[in-house]
């Protein structure tokens, strides 16, 4: 999903690291800013009109934020999780909040100082962040240009400070290619440096290096960069316990960091790679119910139907409480042919989340097919009900409609 953001000169997203990479000079946050250009009483019109639509309730939430009203944000971000269960904006928005809500726990967390009764709160936070991060690692950063306070260069080689920062700050304004420039001119220095033998080594570098370079080399379609670059990523996680700028910012784990692998090889086109990456981090972690739907979505586009029926079973069992995942088995099961198959699982999609339009959309379809007299209700509920951004949708189920009523 695309959402409104307006373009604001960012803090650092690296903001409360390890003092090797940058330290804290304020805890002061950009709290005036803006992140939306739209008018507070546009945004509320959106959400009044479209009420289904979670972009809709994401950029409303994020004027809500700007505007320092932190519950009413949080709401429209929570309304937006229900409606979309897979929407990383607003996990990564829900997963800065409480930073937002309270300035100094930047420097709390970095410092492991944070008092009792913030320490749910930031446990929690950083679940949200990694939602956000598995479900899309190319996520918007947007809403950290309001919350993180000013930097400054803490590592102990001045080159190194300065490259890191000018590469995060770009990476977070969006600009990519000079952030790839940025951090991949250090990376080319390292090498130069070491191979004169200077007082500099890979070791010295933060693994968030790695990391930020390979997400900029991922949004600048440079997947061969971003693919070494997890791997190497991956190595040091593996090897250097101590990595605790990756843990903050990019908080994975070691199957976590082989699925985004996954992702980004499958972006770049190496499927048979990324279904290795995919099965390689669910040994290590079966609950990681998302390679399950990302191997259901490879298989799916080599219609392999029967082992995407069969991924999508799984990626539901292991998390039974998202909605969305029931009606994307309905919808392949669909693709495969087998409407009364689809139903079931569409149904239940239903009773979790009576609110889910492409549920009833699905449904309807699967009706149609079995010639089941709910299809008109079903259908009709989905036109009256669905936003506006599923116009192609709405106009494919009049069309389907129409046949229905026509008899045909």
């Amino acid at each position: 999903m695309k959402y409104a953001l307006r373009r604001v000169r960012p803090r650092l997203l690296a903001a409360g690291v390890t003092v090797s990479l940058v330290s804290l000079t304020s805890s002061a946050c950009a709290g005036s800013m803006r992140l939306v250009s739209m008018p507070t009483p546009q945004l509320e019109a959106r959400v009044a009109r479209d009420s289904l639509d979670a972009a809709a309730h994401v950029d409303l939430a994020l004027a809500r934020w700007s505007d320092g009203r932190y519950d009413d944000a949080e709401a429209e971000l929570t309304e937006a999780t229900v409606l979309d269960p897979q929407c990383a904006d607003a996990y990564l928005a829900l997963g800065y909040l409480a930073f937002a809500r309270r300035p100094t726990l930047w420097s709390e967390v970095s410092n492991g100082r944070v008092p009792q009764a913030w320490k749910e709160p930031v446990r929690q936070a950083e679940a949200y962040r990694r939602r956000a991060l598995l479900l899309d690692p190319r996520v918007n950063t947007a809403v950290l240009r309001a919350v993180a306070p000013e930097l400054a260069d803490a590592h102990t080689d001045p080159l190194v400070g300065r490259a890191i920062r000018s590469g995060f700050d770009e990476y977070n304004d969006g600009r990519y290619e000079a952030s790839y420039a940025a951090l991949s001119d250090l990376v080319k220095s390292v090498s130069n440096r070491m191979a004169g033998h200077n007082r500099i080594s890979w070791d010295s570098l933060p693994g968030l290096l790695f990391w930020y370079q390979g997400l900029a080399a991922a949004q600048t379609g440079r997947y061969e960069v971003a693919i070494q670059n997890m791997k190497r990523v991956l190595q040091r996680k593996e090897s250097i316990r101590r990595d605790e700028d990756l843990r903050i910012v990019a908080p994975l784990n070691a199957a976590e960091v082989r699925y985004v692998t996954g992702v980004l090889q499958q972006k770049a086109g190496l499927e048979e790679a990324a279904e290795k990456s995919y099965r390689d981090a669910l040994s290590e972690e079966p609950g990681l119910y998302l390679a399950h739907a990302r191997l259901a979505d490879l298989y799916e586009s080599r219609l392999r139907l029967e082992d995407a029926v069969r991924e999508r079973r799984l990626a539901a069992s292991v998390d039974p409480d998202d909605p969305s995942l029931l009606v994307d088995l309905g919808r392949t099961l669909m693709r495969a042919g087998d409407a009364a198959e689809a139903v079931e699982p569409l149904r239940r999609a239903i009773a979790m989340q009576p609110r889910l339009p492409e549920a009833y959309h699905q449904l309807g379809r699967a009706l149609v097919a079995l010639h089941d007299p709910a299809a008109r209700a079903t259908l009709a509920h989905f036109i009256a009900c669905a936003p506006s951004t599923m116009a192609a949708a709405v106009d494919s189920a009049r069309q389907l409609l129409n046949r229905v009523a026509s008899g045909l």
